[in-house]
């Protein structure tokens, strides 16, 4: 799915094709990305039912996590742009189910599907939070020294119901988890599957998910105590933030399509830059260790090579590096973006890890942000 997404976009760019007419390569580009999305979900949901997820919350600039929860859809939306530490997983798991849901069972000829994130800051008292315990509600430092302030996050979706099938009852997650019946009332799909879904996620990491409606409108709310930051969100600010001059960039990755997606789109967006592209067979692997070692700055690194019946990870290439003395930049990209995998590849030495799923477009917007953040540092060879 990531190189069919990527044949699109360099279509796109070599041809100049602007889609304006009908607007499908966009299309496809989006079912492409949800597709993408609904296996790391698939993935995550195993993991509920198996007792084996771990919930891990991280700082998310909500309004871009909202935007790619919406992309492709017909769903307004209203958010305002704030760093907020979540779950990224267990809250597309209820928010993809609440969207879908919204979108099928509501008012068939114009739903008005629209989703708002709201937050409130919590006053002095404390809060309880069931899976991180007491919640201070006043401004705070972590463990990094950023500035913090606990607040309440609210999801809200909302969609004209559909008038021969309205809500019979209001719905929670806190609920005994029951389906709904499957009769000759209720269409196939909606069989209570997609609230099973949202109920599982929101109480796997103590957030409450509430159904209801209000006249002729239907409202899905996710709700949860959590901590915004006061870091500014990155705009992409193209000038302000410069990649050095003479940056020697190597890529490392065994899909052909990848390999001239990225040649072409760091060329152009980095021209003062050398980009090498490796990946094709072993001897290209080892080209890449050697370049890195003696003239690297910035890698970019495929997580899971195939060459010639062998799996190669990426992550295990780069711990030799770092072990050999490298000392630049490296990114490691994925098909699995899960805490499993971002964990590993930060262990190995990696200073970002980015699913495939991610447009490069936007990938190239967030390497400069992250590259910056790495400059700030001091580790790099051209301060």
């Amino acid at each position: 799915m990531a190189d069919a997404g990527g044949c699109i976009e360099l279509f796109v760019e070599e041809s100049g094709f602007t889609d304006s007419d009908d607007g499908l390569l966009l299309k496809a580009s989006n079912i492409l990305f949800r597709g993408m999305w609904w296996c790391k979900l698939r993935e995550a949901l195993l993991q509920m039912i198996a007792g084996r997820y771990k919930m891990v919350r991280e700082v998310v600039d909500v309004k871009e996590f909202a935007q790619d929860l919406v992309r492709g859809r017909e769903v307004a939306l209203e958010c305002p742009p704030q760093m907020v530490q979540l779950d990224r997983m267990v809250c597309n798991v209820a928010l993809d189910n609440a969207v879908t849901n919204a979108m099928r069972h509501g008012c068939q000829k114009d739903p008005q599907v629209k989703l708002s994130v709201e937050m409130t800051k919590q006053g002095l008292q404390d809060i309880h939070d069931e899976t991180q315990g007491a919640v201070p509600k006043h401004d705070m430092t972590d463990e990094s020294g950023e500035c913090t302030t606990p607040v309440e996050v609210r999801f809200v979706v909302r969609n004209r119901a559909n008038p021969n099938r309205p809500l019979k009852a209001p719905w929670s997650s806190r609920q005994p988890s029951k389906p709904l019946p499957n009769n000759g009332s209720r269409p196939t799909l909606s069989d209570g599957l997609g609230l099973q879904h949202i109920s599982m996620a929101a109480n796997t990491c103590g957030m409450c998910a509430q159904l209801w409606q209000q006249d002729a409108e239907v409202f899905f709310e996710l709700s949860f105590n959590t901590t915004t930051t006061r870091e500014r969100v990155l705009e992409p600010v193209q000038e302000s933030r410069p990649f050095p001059p003479g940056l020697n960039i190597l890529v490392l990755d065994d899909s052909d399509i990848a390999r001239t997606n990225l040649h072409m789109r760091l060329c152009k967006e980095i021209p003062t830059a050398r980009v090498t592209v490796y990946g094709k067979d072993h001897h290209e692997v080892e080209e890449f260790k050697q370049e890195a070692l003696e003239r690297g700055n910035l890698l970019i690194m495929d997580e899971n090579l195939h060459l010639s019946g062998e799996s190669i990870q990426g992550s295990n290439i780069l711990m030799e590096l770092r072990a050999s003395g490298y000392t630049g930049f490296a990114c490691i990209r994925s098909g699995s973006s899960s805490a499993a995998d971002e964990a590993r590849s930060l262990r190995s030495g990696a200073q970002w890890h980015v699913g495939k799923e991610v447009w490069m477009s936007d990938l190239l917007r967030q390497l400069r942000a992250e590259y910056h953040k790495f400059r700030g540092k001091g580790k790099s060879r051209h301060e």
